[in-house]
């Protein structure tokens, strides 16, 4: 049985159009996913009709992904950052889990590195760490990701 077609959302970063899903109650605490390379937000529907009974759950296109309009940057972990945190400002949301797979995965490293204030909890699956330009030692960078997030 395919996943219920959840219709995506629009708001506009950066004057880009961008897409995202949005499930549950605006109350929930929020969990935001950030998908892989090359799908969409899509990826999480198979799961999101459940965690809604839960959670709030985000789950937006990156830019240049799915329906959204690509950057004006080029494509880093970092614009990648900054481009999450300005949606979830759009969205006037302060703190939030946050959950990233493969590419997301990197992201989400990399927006909890730079916005540690914004996360409440911090979920990987399958981050590429070894992309990861930032830190010669990733030892270093999981370890200080895991002092903030045990």
């Amino acid at each position: 049985m395919s996943p219920k077609i959840i219709p995506k959302k629009y708001c506009r970063i950066n004057n880009k159009k961008i897409a995202y899903i949005e499930a549950g109650k605006k109350n929930q605490t929020n969990l935001v996913f950030i998908h892989g390379w090359p799908v969409s937000s899509d990826m999480f529907l198979p799961v999101i009709h459940q965690l809604a009974k839960k959670f709030r759950i985000l789950a937006p296109d990156l830019p240049g992904f799915g329906r959204s309009e690509p950057l004006n940057d080029s494509y880093t972990y970092k614009s990648f950052a900054i481009f999450l945190s300005r949606f979830l400002k759009s969205l006037n949301i302060k703190r939030t889990y946050l959950c990233g797979v493969s590419l997301g995965g990197a992201v989400a490293v990399e927006f909890t590195y730079r916005y540690p204030q914004k996360v409440t909890k911090l979920i990987l699956n399958a981050p590429p760490l070894h992309l990861y330009p930032s830190y010669k030692n990733k030892g270093d960078l999981i370890e200080t990701i895991t002092k903030k997030f045990p």
